[in-house]
């Protein structure tokens, strides 16, 4: 439009056409505000609503999904994603597991306390499979809402270290996860996402690293131990990774004297505290490295040894198929160690190892699915990086996170705030090996034949609701 002698552009603002893949888009951005979902009146107010949450959510993309499948020319290629498979396998040795269990019921769908199982398990697949069909180009907006998701609890979690919420007290932050430990995951994962998209995009490189910053802050304020080692083990084997995978690189140099700086420093102070207790240094050193070097599996901490000697035990009792997931209270109970009066509640229902747990609960079978969870995952970030769809920075973040948060779990065990990024993480490694959606778009000749499935479609809904 022209107007005094001025050339006017008028740029119409269009909203993005409606489709099932914006649809889908909009429900997983949804879905990772998990973190943020806290209910009241509830028993178990920061466990029972977000996972509910997160089911509904998840249940709805899958209708969208199959209905989308139903009703035009496309169809599902899944023939080169080892990770969804694996995942698969280790759905059905769950399964498997749980029917026969000596309490199957629990196995499949897990308490109120906890919300796991089978079918826990069910819906973070299918939130992979969701994940996967994602272009390239909508990943940016999934991952930069994780980001923004973790920096609000990050916010919280100092916020509550430095009394801004007038409930100072001196211990852990727990921010909007309610427990310390499992948000050290949740921010463990949260970092590496940082340095990802760090690692892809010059633009905005120092406000991801600044965002990183803070969940690492909020991850020292959390003062949780085994989160701690992950880091230090995985800032080791990404630096050692981008080095062998980067050369000719003045810049691995520097990141593996970082890594390998922070790693000694970590290290250092630890000794120096058991060493040297009751010096005046150790009240300025974080909270949690005071609390890793104070820590006695033979003492304070004997009661997590327990656990590992119970799932051990539980293990010979039957180790082809486990007592069935979720079922880590039937073998406290079949191998109950009376010394644990001496130390801490005589009930326990998590292992505090995801690896023994897993071992105990699924047997060999489920055990040998969950270890092909990961086997998968490498094969698959090798994969990308082979394929140059991978830059050697981010193939180093992307497995250092892995060691990580496997550290992690070797002390603690699966948590919805923190596995389902742990996903995230699979299915953006997964996206980076194929190029594209999972989701095919059928030109005419090849969608020749292809009828629309009303009945397929009704069932699904009839299966939603």
């Amino acid at each position: 439009m022209i107007r005094n002698g001025l050339t006017v552009r008028i740029m119409a603002f269009r909203l993005p056409e409606p489709s099932w893949r914006n649809v889908v888009i909009v429900l997983l951005v949804a879905s990772l505000a998990v973190p943020l979902v806290v209910g009241t009146n509830f028993f178990f107010p920061y466990v029972a609503p977000r996972n509910l949450y997160f089911r509904v959510v998840i249940e709805v993309g899958a209708t969208v999904l199959v209905l989308a499948l139903c009703f035009g020319r496309k169809t599902l290629d899944l023939h080169a994603e080892p990770i969804f498979w694996s995942l698969i396998a280790f759905l059905g040795a769950a399964a498997f597991s749980a029917l026969f269990s000596p309490a199957p019921m629990h196995s499949f769908f897990g308490d109120f306390e906890r919300m796991g199982g089978v079918w826990a398990w069910l819906h973070l697949v299918v939130f992979f499979l969701l994940l996967r069909t994602l272009r390239d180009q909508d990943w940016t907006t999934v991952l930069n809402t994780a980001l923004v998701v973790s920096l609000a609890i990050s916010g919280d979690a100092i916020a509550q270290h430095t009394g801004l919420t007038g409930d100072r007290t001196g211990t852990a932050s727990a921010a909007t996860i309610g427990n310390s430990g499992l948000l050290a995951a949740y921010l463990l994962i949260s970092i590496a996402l940082a340095g990802y998209l760090a690692s892809t995009s010059v633009r905005y490189r120092l406000y991801y690293l600044a965002a990183a910053g803070v969940d690492s802050l909020a991850l020292v304020y959390a003062q949780n131990r085994s989160s701690t080692v992950g880091l230090a083990l995985g800032a080791v084997v990404g630096s050692v990774t981008f080095a062998l995978l980067a050369p000719g690189s003045k810049r691995k140099w520097t990141t593996l004297a970082l890594a390998g700086v922070f790693a000694v420093a970590v290290a250092g102070v630890v000794a120096g505290i058991r060493a040297f207790p009751a010096t005046v240094v150790t009240r300025y050193v974080p909270t949690v490295l005071q609390r890793l070097a104070l820590s006695n599996p033979a003492g304070s901490d004997a009661s997590r040894t327990m656990q590992w000697r119970a799932a051990i035990e539980g293990f010979k009792d039957r180790p082809i198929l486990g007592y069935g997931p979720e079922n880590h209270n039937l073998v406290w109970s079949a191998h109950f160690d009376p010394g644990i009066y001496r130390l801490d509640t005589e009930i326990y229902d998590r292992t505090h190892n995801q690896f023994f747990e897993t071992l105990a609960t699924t047997g060999l079978i489920g055990a040998a699915a969950f270890l092909g969870i990961w086997v998968a995952i490498g094969v698959t970030l090798v994969g990308a990086y082979r394929a140059g769809r991978l830059s050697a920075p981010a193939v180093a973040i992307l497995a250092g996170v892995q060691v990580a948060y496997g550290t992690y779990l070797f002390f603690w065990f699966f948590d919805l705030n923190s596995t389902m990024l742990w996903i995230l993480v699979a299915a953006l490694i997964s996206s980076r090996r194929a190029v594209g959606s999972v989701v095919l778009e059928m030109n005419t000749e090849d969608a020749f034949g292809m009828k629309p499935r009303p009945a397929l479609a009704l069932a699904s809904i009839v299966v939603l609701i």
